[in-house]
């Protein structure tokens, strides 16, 4: 029989750490570290219809799903985040007494994540082509605006907002980011099309620019609501559970 039950406690920051800051700076990382390791490739880029229009700016699925070594590190950081990301989003609801909610909020993060990892997959280079990586960016779209909007709703219906002068601040502000979230995202969605209709550069570089936007505002929102969480909770505190035998 061990002296004790064996447990170990892991603090929220430690989970912010992996869910929300290797993403967001692996991005980044791979993002800039393309126009060392892959300058010639982007020097001769060109719009996918327009053979003609080169641009300067490659998209985000280029720099961290077709070319390498952006590709491995971008795939590592996923292994990173997908656990912490999944255990925050199985605990971070249960403050919320309505099941059907907390189930929504479940439902809307695996979406999320599984559209993650699945647009990280099938880039546009890969066997699956760009209609498959457009669909699952559309399903981490939308589960990310649901997961969201599950957030924003809750904290309103729960009273959370009035107990505190800083919880309604930061409630304001979680609003102002999804709002901004969502009108980068859209735009993206509509500067690409404009792009390959009319050869538009600018339309190209809208759109690149809104992808590296989306990437800073995903992150910045659920750090908020990390943050939020981190008030009231320290960490996680796991356990081992006894069989009946014991």
């Amino acid at each position: 029989i061990p002296a004790a039950e064996p447990s170990f406690f892991l603090s929220v920051r430690f989970f912010g750490i992996f869910a929300l800051i290797v993403p967001a700076v692996t991005a980044y990382i791979c993002i800039i570290s393309t126009f060392f390791t892959q300058g010639e490739a982007i020097s001769h880029y060109t719009l996918a219809n327009c053979p003609e229009v080169k641009s300067s700016l490659p998209p985000i699925s280029y720099s961290i799903g077709s070319w390498e070594p952006q590709k491995q590190i971008w795939m590592f950081a996923i292994m990173l985040h997908l656990p912490s990301r999944m255990l925050l989003t199985r605990m971070v609801p249960q403050i919320w007494r309505e099941g059907i909610w907390q189930f929504a909020a479940y439902a809307a993060a695996s979406i999320e994540c599984f559209g993650l990892v699945c647009v990280s997959l099938f880039h546009v280079d890969s066997i699956a082509g760009f209609q498959v990586h457009a669909f699952f960016f559309g399903m981490w779209w939308a589960g990310t605006i649901w997961g969201m909007s599950i957030q924003v709703h809750m904290q309103r219906v729960t009273g959370h907002i009035h107990q505190d002068p800083s919880h309604f601040r930061l409630w304001l502000l979680k609003i102002f980011i999804m709002t901004l979230y969502i009108i980068v995202s859209c735009t993206t969605s509509i500067t690409y099309p404009l792009s390959q209709i009319y050869c538009s550069l600018m339309a190209f570089t809208i759109f690149c620019i809104g992808e590296y936007l989306i990437i800073a505002l995903n992150a910045a929102f659920w750090a908020v609501v990390l943050y939020e969480f981190n008030q009231d909770f320290e960490g996680f505190q796991f356990t081992s559970v006894r069989t009946k035998k014991s």
